[in-house]
């Protein structure tokens, strides 16, 4: 699988429409693709359609100018998989849209009282089919008329920014307002992420968010160096946060040349965006379960005791049985038969191949040997996947007792099936 979370088009401030964009992530090999142009919904239903065509599946999505009036700095929110009818997202952006127009219209008025030869004309061409004007429109034109040699040249942060003829504030929603669009909790239940946090220097307002409905951070992103993944990790463990990431692609209007699928979500995280996926982990967690249970019903049944016992390394306090070897040879049978490009890392290493790849099986066939040895109780077998060397799942099966304790990531824990509350 190959995810790009973050793609704009030319609905807003994109180059490639619709159909141009998703040839293009075919040819780049993308199964997944997010569009995510900015305060707008529009032919989502069709871009999902044109996706499941060529074989990508499409995620909906937005990207929502919002504002943080507490520190006074712009926030950018992703949303996903929302209510595509997006009565609470149109609510919120149609006025986005149309000051955005507004200050367009001021912006060419400026340039032209200026003396730059703009071609009013032509920019609305260009922006025939994006929901507003954007400043990316403008230069392109001033790019054409040969004021500069590219749109982001000094010219576009000589006019555009502070204190530039075409600099103009503009009112935004507030970020908490965003998260709620997306949420509309009686409509649907969106996905809430926090755009490339470096930008806008978030980092601190990511507890405020969190509380506010924030469900994870994009990760993945061109202008995220070491420092901000560590701290992107950091927020990650402490909230349980969903990862994503991509190219923030807009085409010849990007301001750098990052392509399609150059940068890609973690695909630990995908299942959360796609119901096939959702699917695939539950079928995932079922089969551990399932092999699991199947080996501690043999292990209750067909113990016979005493047994001899070896010891690693001739080290007395590490003790090893053949009923370890051989839970760990069954489950690792099990698992190839199904899943065989899967890797292992496991207690007794009975796979000559040890180590981390895309899908990593980590066992310890008998969990509390000592136990098992000498009190015939309270052992467990201990199964976990990582994807890509994050955490996915893990089964911890109390044999004797006949409990099952299981856990996937962003799901909680549960036992015998049944979820358990956090204290």
């Amino acid at each position: 699988m190959k995810a790009d979370l973050h793609v704009h088009t030319d609905i807003s401030d994109g180059s490639f429409g619709l159909e141009a964009t998703l040839q293009e992530a075919k040819t780049r090999g993308i199964t997944h693709l997010a569009i995510t142009n900015h305060d707008t919904i529009k032919d989502l239903k069709e871009a999902m359609v044109l996706g499941e065509a060529l074989g990508i599946k499409v995620i909906p999505g937005v990207e929502i100018s919002a504002y943080d009036y507490e520190n006074k700095r712009c926030v950018h929110i992703l949303g996903y998989n929302f209510n595509l009818e997006g009565k609470h997202i149109r609510s919120l952006c149609d006025p986005i849209l149309k000051r955005r127009y507004k200050k367009a219209i001021w912006q060419m008025q400026q340039l032209a009282e200026d003396g730059y030869p703009i071609d009013p004309i032509a920019i609305l061409g260009r922006s025939q089919n994006s929901q507003a004007i954007y400043k990316q429109h403008i230069m392109a034109d001033l790019v054409d008329k040969q004021c500069t040699d590219k749109i982001y040249s000094p010219l576009y942060y000589q006019l555009f920014k502070y204190p530039g003829i075409c600099f103009k504030e503009m009112n935004y929603p507030d970020v908490l307002e965003a998260i709620k669009a997306i949420k509309a909790i009686k409509t649907g239940s969106g996905i809430v992420i926090l755009a490339h946090p470096k930008q806008s220097n978030a980092y601190g307002l990511v507890d405020k968010l969190v509380e506010a409905g924030l469900d994870g951070i994009e990760l993945n992103h061109e202008s995220h160096t070491e420092e901000d993944y560590k701290k992107i990790m950091n927020f990650r463990e402490a909230y349980d946060l969903i990862l994503t990431g991509g190219s923030d692609f807009h085409g010849d209007y990007g301001a750098s040349s990052i392509q399609i699928g150059d940068i890609t979500s973690p695909e630990a995280f995908l299942h959360f965006f796609d119901e096939g996926l959702l699917k695939e982990k539950n079928q995932l967690l079922s089969f551990t379960e399932r092999i699991v249970r199947e080996l501690g019903k043999n292990l209750r049944e067909n113990i016979s005791y005493p047994f001899p016992l070896n010891f690693k390394k001739g080290n007395l306090a590490d003790i090893v049985t053949e009923y370890d070897v051989e839970t760990e040879r069954f489950l690792v049978e099990k698992i190839k038969e199904k899943y065989s490009d899967h890797s292992f890392i496991t207690e007794e290493e009975t796979c000559k191949e040890q180590g981390f790849s895309e899908y990593t099986w980590i066992i310890d066939p008998i969990d509390g040997t000592t136990n098992f040895v000498s009190l015939g109780k309270d052992y467990a077998i201990s199964v976990a996947l990582y994807i890509n060397q994050t955490p996915y799942l893990g089964v911890v099966y109390d044999v004797m007792k006949d409990e099952m304790y299981s856990a996937v990531i962003k799901e909680g824990a549960f036992l015998n099936g049944k979820k358990l509350l956090s204290s």
